[in-house]
């Protein structure tokens, strides 16, 4: 479970621009904002993924030893963090400009409390002490993978934000409602997987 949820963090700007593409006819406007912050957000996620490899060869080549290692990863995580804090806020003006009703503030709050929340994990230490050093270890890979589910739910939230409540032609789902049917399903079918595990 841990492993889908770091993975939906790490591909949410996928899912968010293909989501914004099926909705482009509502505001391209809106579209083009959107896809800025998705090309951010995939920035970041190769960060994220290429962070931790940069940091040990640098600090391997340099001999710097794990401190090496630990300064870089603080190096590339400012960087990602940055990024996806700027990703966030032009998915707000995506959500904001090119309407003739109100956006959806509460989508919008709610997007932004979301990945704040995600990036504030971060700075959750975890100290068990000497004793348990290694369960100490545990928790902060299982806050990390939460962190990147916060981040990737709540820039997909803003990405709906975006294209949410916009007149149109076409006869897609309301955008708030797939994205209720689609996490609502995701949840079910994991409740359904851990009564099949026990």
């Amino acid at each position: 479970m841990l492993r889908i949820v770091e993975l939906l963090g790490l591909l949410a700007p996928v899912a968010g621009g293909l989501l914004l593409f099926l909705y482009r006819r509502r505001s391209m406007l809106a579209f083009t904002w959107g896809v800025v912050a998705c090309v951010l957000g995939l920035i970041a996620s190769g960060m994220g993924l290429i962070g931790v490899r940069f940091s040990i060869v640098s600090a391997y080549r340099s001999d710097s030893g794990v401190d090496g290692v630990l300064e870089m990863l603080d190096v590339w995580i400012l960087l990602r963090f940055g990024l996806l804090f700027v990703a966030g806020l032009v998915l707000v003006i995506a959500a904001i400009i090119d309407r003739e009703s109100k956006p959806p503030i509460s989508w919008i709050i709610v997007g932004l409390a979301v990945m704040v929340s995600g990036l504030g994990a971060h700075f959750i230490e975890p100290d068990l002490g000497a004793d348990h050093e290694r369960l100490g270890r545990i928790l902060a890979v299982v806050i990390e993978i939460i962190q990147h589910g916060l981040l990737g739910v709540g820039f997909l939230i803003l990405c709906v934000a975006a294209i949410a409540n916009r007149p149109s032609d076409d006869d897609r789902i309301e955008p708030t409602e797939l994205f209720r049917n689609v996490g609502g399903a995701a949840w079910r079918s994991y409740l359904d997987i851990r009564k099949g595990n026990s």
